[in-house]
């Protein structure tokens, strides 16, 4: 599906219908240096539970070519503008389920908590999956021992950088994480590798840290679950089942 994304560019977007009748919308998110295509096993598996499946390949990911100035503001006004353009799809507006996996999940919750658009009142739930919660513990371990000597110069040109591609904005290194970023308030299902080897548990801590009062929200750690979405995961079929069969049962 063609549509106009952040500042007139034009990337594609991706719509599988569900099998049979549609009980909603499901939009998939991926992680950094994934694509659409590389999560088929799990958008086949959620269409199979009756969900009409959508979602884009993020900036510089997958068969987008929109260039290297990937921000998440802009990946975020991309999405947002596929899910209007989505709409046309649907005699009436359905039903909305965010499923977001690593970075996938970062950008889930930030646009769970600035809603806009017809899908603002329409979004049931927040899915996440091993979810990134944290810019500045992402750049800190993809330094590694480079950090605390270099760490006030790769800051620099992290804020030059966004200064470039956002000067309109007021953006903060800091800033760039949960809860500053957004907390969703509606029911959250995170499903999280149990020996995540790409992110590790601190990510996972951060954000139960800041959702664990909400009523509806559930966490599970995963034994059999890999950070990866080459591989998959009876444990999280199952409990990704239960969670879509409890919402829907909701709106009977």
């Amino acid at each position: 599906i063609e549509f106009t994304g952040w500042g007139g560019s034009e990337p594609m977007g991706y719509f599988l219908p569900a099998k049979g009748d549609s009980k909603g919308l499901i939009l998939y998110m991926h992680g950094y240096t994934s694509s659409i295509a590389r999560a088929e096993n799990r958008i086949l598996h959620l269409r199979e539970q009756g969900f009409d499946v959508a979602g884009i390949d993020m900036r510089g990911h997958g068969r987008c070519d929109l260039g290297r100035d990937w921000t998440l503001l802009k990946v975020a006004a991309d999405t947002e503008a596929f899910l209007d353009r989505i709409l046309a799809e649907y005699q009436e507006e359905p039903t909305v389920h965010f499923y977001g996996h690593s970075l996938g999940g970062f950008l889930a919750m930030r646009l769970s908590s600035n809603k806009s658009g017809w899908w603002a009142d329409n979004l049931d739930s927040v899915i996440l999956e091993s979810p990134a919660a944290s810019i500045p513990m992402l750049v800190k371990m993809r330094a590694g021992p480079l950090w605390r000597p270099g760490r006030y110069l790769i800051r620099r040109i992290i804020r030059n950088e966004a200064k470039r591609i956002h000067p309109d904005l007021s953006l903060r290194f800091d800033e760039a994480k949960v809860p500053q970023i957004g907390v969703p308030n509606i029911p959250v299902l995170m499903l999280q590798s149990k020996s995540d080897n790409t992110l590790g548990r601190s990510h996972y801590n951060l954000v139960k840290k800041h959702l664990k009062g909400n009523i509806g929200n559930k966490f599970h750690l995963i034994s059999d679950l890999e950070h990866t979405t080459a591989l998959d995961s009876d444990t999280r079929k199952e409990l990704l089942e239960d969670w879509l069969s409890e919402r829907s049962r909701e709106y009977e």
